[in-house]
Parts: C-alpha cells; structure tokens; sequence
C-alpha cells in the first residue's frame, strides 16, 4: 500500500513538472502581449462602438446593421475579458 502511494506521488509529481513546462511558456507570451491585445481590441471596440452611433444617428444610410456592430464591439470587450481569464487561470 506504502509503495502504491510513492507511485501515486511520483506520477502525481512528474505531472505537474510537465504542466509547468507547458503553463509558464504560453502564460509568458500572454503577459507578453498583454498591452498590445488590450491596446488593439479595447480601441477596436470603441471605434466600432462610435462608427454604429454615427451611421445609426448621424447618417440617412437606411439598412445598417446596428445592433450587429453593437455586438461585435461587444465581442471585442469580452475578448478581452476570455484574455484575462486565460492569464489568471494559467497563472494559478
């Protein structure tokens, strides 16, 4: 039973150097690019935000899709959140 558990332990040990391995390089590129994904997806997300209200309100261009650009801007924020996410649960 002794020996059982060492095996456990030992298995249970090599696996979670391998997770190291494979978790730290890929949380080390995220964190690297972290500015940059923010950055580019925070200010894509208010320039389609803008660009729906001034085609919605500013424009007499009938047929435009609002609310998908409303949703895509969306998307893009919650992007950013998923991001996040994935740093905090890789960094665990």
């Amino acid at each position: 039973m002794k020996t059982m558990q060492q095996t456990n332990d030992a298995v249970g040990g090599v696996f979670r150097i391998l997770w190291t391995g494979v978790r730290l390089p890929i949380l080390g590129v995220l964190v690297l690019f972290e500015g940059a994904v923010q950055t580019i997806l925070g200010g894509l997300a208010f320039f389609i935000f803008l660009t729906a209200l001034f085609f919605e309100f500013a424009t007499p261009v009938r047929h435009f899709p609002f609310w998908t650009m409303m949703v895509l801007s969306g998307g893009c924020l919650l992007t950013i959140v998923f991001y996040y996410v994935c740093i905090r649960a890789l960094s665990d």
